[in-house]
């Protein structure tokens, strides 16, 4: 799953690990004692039907007409919603809700791909939904990765990003994560910088960001010098310099 920031940066924000590196080391919580079978059917059974309405989502993207597309995308929210009611403390039921709410897609002949559903009220919810299933483990990466990339890209929220890749970074169990961490920690500044430049920051607290952004990269740089993530920041890092810092 990977999204594109809105904005000129064009910062993938989605965990990215480059062909030289190692998949980032996987956090999970662990599913509590009161999740049973029938969670995990609903859970498996959303999913199917984000699938069938996002190919995004999809083991295996099927042609479907718009009218079947937007039904799944009802009966897969419906779905998230009945099982995180049914499981309250089902911190995934929570994340796939929040995906349902941010990810369906409504298609139409005008629009056969399909656009994000993407009200204030369904922003907010979906907020809310990653926000609980983070609140559950901190330091599950996946957890992070939706939550940040909600703040990120439905409310422009670099701050709270940056704090929550700060929180994991003590918790992250290999150089790869530790990499991702800084990495998108970084990516929070410079976007901080570029967004705050253009919203008339002061120039002094522009350059702080970006100054915090470069120091990230430094670091990660330092784990992982042949990461792609670490190159591709360190290129954004160049080309912004100068429009941001002045230097």
């Amino acid at each position: 799953m990977r999204w594109l920031l809105v904005g000129l940066l064009g910062l993938l924000i989605w965990c990215p690990v480059a062909a030289d590196e190692t998949t980032p080391t996987p956090v999970t919580a662990g599913a509590p004692t009161s999740i049973t079978e029938d969670a995990v059917k609903l859970l498996d059974q959303g999913k199917v039907y984000l699938g069938l309405n996002n190919p995004e989502f999809a083991a295996k993207p099927q042609q479907l007409d718009p009218d079947t597309r937007n039904g799944d995308g009802d009966k897969a929210l419906r779905t998230f919603q009945s099982l995180v009611k049914r499981f309250p403390q089902y911190a995934d039921g929570w994340m796939w809700l929040g995906l349902a709410l941010t990810e369906t897609l409504q298609c139409s002949k005008e629009h056969p791909e399909g656009v994000p559903q993407l009200t204030e009220s369904r922003i907010a919810d979906g907020l809310a939904a990653f926000e609980k299933a983070y609140n559950t483990n901190p330091g599950n990466l996946t957890y992070v990765c939706c939550y940040s990339d909600a703040l990120m890209t439905l409310r422009k929220d670099f701050d709270t990003t940056r704090k929550l890749w700060d929180r994991y970074l003590p918790t992250a169990t290999s150089d790869v994560n530790r990499v991702t961490a800084l990495v998108q920690a970084g990516r929070a500044c410079l976007n901080k910088a570029y967004f705050g430049k253009s919203a008339t920051m002061p120039a002094d607290e522009v350059k702080q960001y970006y100054q915090a952004a470069a120091t990230y990269v430094k670091q990660a740089a330092h784990l992982l010098p042949k990461s792609d993530s670490v190159k591709e920041m360190q290129e954004l890092l160049r080309q912004y310099r100068k429009p941001l810092t002045g230097k």
